[in-house]
Formats: C-alpha cells, sequence, structure tokens
C-alpha cells in the first residue's frame, strides 16, 4: 500500500534538483579541500558518503518519499531528519577524533618532560649551566602565569 502512494506521488523539480546540485557541490567542495591538503581523506570519506547519499536522492526522488511514507511522516520533515542525523554523526565523529588527538598529545607532553628530565640527570654538572637552564625556567613559568 504504501509502495502504490509513493508511485503515485508526483516528484517536483525542486524536490529532484536540488539533491543532486547539493551532492555536485559537496564533492566539489571536498574534492577541492582535500587537494589544498585542508581536509584529511579519512574525513574526506564522511563527505563523499553524503553525497553519494544525496546522489541517490536526486536520481531516486521517490526514495525519499519511501522512507518518510515509512517513518510517517511529511517530506520535508524527513529531510530534515536525515540531515540532523547526519550532522549527528560527524560531530561524533569529530568529538572522538579530538578527544583521541588530546590524549595523544597529554602522551606527548609526559614524554618530553620525561626525556628533559632525564637529559638534565645526563648532562655534566656545570654550576653556571645549571643557574642559567633553572633562571630560562623560572622566566618561562612567570611568562605563562
Amino acid at each position: 500500500m504504501i509502495l502504490a502512494e509513493v508511485t503515485e506521488t508526483k516528484i517536483t523539480v525542486f524536490q529532484w534538483l536540488v539533491p543532486l546540485l547539493a551532492a555536485l557541490v559537496v564533492i566539489g567542495v571536498t574534492v577541492e579541500l582535500v587537494r589544498r591538503r585542508k581536509l584529511r581523506d579519512e574525513y574526506a570519506l564522511v563527505w563523499i558518503g553524503a553525497s553519494v547519499a544525496l546522489l541517490a536522492f536526486g536520481v531516486y526522488p521517490r526514495l525519499l518519499l519511501l522512507i518518510s511514507e515509512w517513518l510517517g511522516v511529511y517530506y520535508l520533515t524527513t529531510l530534515f531528519l536525515l540531515v540532523f542525523a547526519f550532522l549527528c554523526l560527524v560531530i561524533l565523529y569529530l568529538s572522538t577524533d579530538i578527544s583521541r588527538m588530546a590524549n595523544k598529545q597529554c602522551r606527548m607532553i609526559q614524554k618530553i618532560s620525561l626525556l628533559e628530565n632525564r637529559i638534565r640527570q645526563l648532562e655534566p654538572k656545570d654550576p653556571g649551566k645549571d643557574s642559567e637552564i633553572e633562571s630560562e625556567d623560572q622566566e618561562s613559568t612567570e611568562a605563562e602565569a
């Protein structure tokens, strides 16, 4: 019954053209950002996937109507729901990536501190040199505060 209603629904040019144009814009912008090395490959795959979904809705506009009927909502509501879900997934992915980088940065800072401590232990004891290093450390600490 749902499929019969969807096949009878007339698709407007707007419903057909907007997803196609949006997909082409997303693909173009993604390729250009990757080319300029402003966007990493792993993120580009997410955006290429989104543009493929937009292309599917542009080529088969009744697919979005079928999803709307299946969910029991109107066409525009379904579009907003799909866009919202996509953006939530992108935000979740980027949040996990930021968390991973923050943890990596923390480990790197700890390793650098251990290496600096080890270098200080291995350096020969020169009274003049130690006072210079300590004064530089104090100056950098005071500048940060």
